[in-house]
């Protein structure tokens, strides 16, 4: 997998040095210093000297890895490379950004990485699939007693999209109407 990289200060330089060393990834780096894209380089990265270089050197879908400093530096980056990227291509902010900022950011882009499906996704219906990968790093995490919480429970997402958890949530809501007197939605035709 390709990751590009802007933003090669401490945080960001040695990312790339690790991902360069320990990983089969291949980092694409740029920064406004060019000491710190050859000290990049000097990790095995490929070095870019623009943020055009540095997309036009990642295939899609691209990811690239924002890490400059929290506020304008971060704001311009993203909305620069926001201008170069193509719908379905990933921008990471890896900085010290306030999250109220990445929220904005993230709905001022959602209005661009939805155009093959409309904004409101209405042709798509909630139904996630799954290939098996997860089944089986669930699996053999129990056989090993490794926990996979975070994988286990996105699993069990998926399972709940494909109306499983339907009937969960209906029980739910009676009991909390029976008990608690809390309010439930009817369904259309229901008592």
């Amino acid at each position: 997998m390709q990751i590009g990289f802007v933003g090669l200060g401490k945080m960001g330089g040695n990312m790339v040095h690790r991902i360069q060393r320990d990983s089969e990834h291949e980092c694409v780096a740029f920064d406004r210093k060019a000491a710190s894209v050859e000290a990049a380089e000097s990790h095995g990265a490929t070095g870019v000297g623009s943020l055009e270089d540095l997309v036009g050197k990642l295939e899609a879908p691209r990811t690239v890895w924002v890490m400059v400093p929290a506020g304008e530096a971060t704001e311009s980056t993203v909305l620069e490379l926001a201008d170069l990227l193509d719908p379905g291509d990933l921008i990471v902010d890896g900085g010290n950004s306030n999250f109220h900022d990445d929220i904005r950011r993230g709905a001022e882009l959602a209005e661009r990485a939805f155009a093959a499906e409309g904004n409101d996704l209405e042709a798509i219906v909630g139904h996630v699939s799954d290939s098996g990968e997860g089944r089986w790093t669930v699996f053999d995490g129990i056989d090993r007693d490794v926990p996979t919480p975070v994988i286990t429970a996105a699993l069990y997402a998926r399972f709940y999209s494909r109306g499983a958890g339907d009937y969960t949530n209906r029980m739910l809501a009676a009991l909390r109407n029976q008990f608690g007197g809390h309010d439930v939605e009817r369904a259309a035709g229901g008592g």
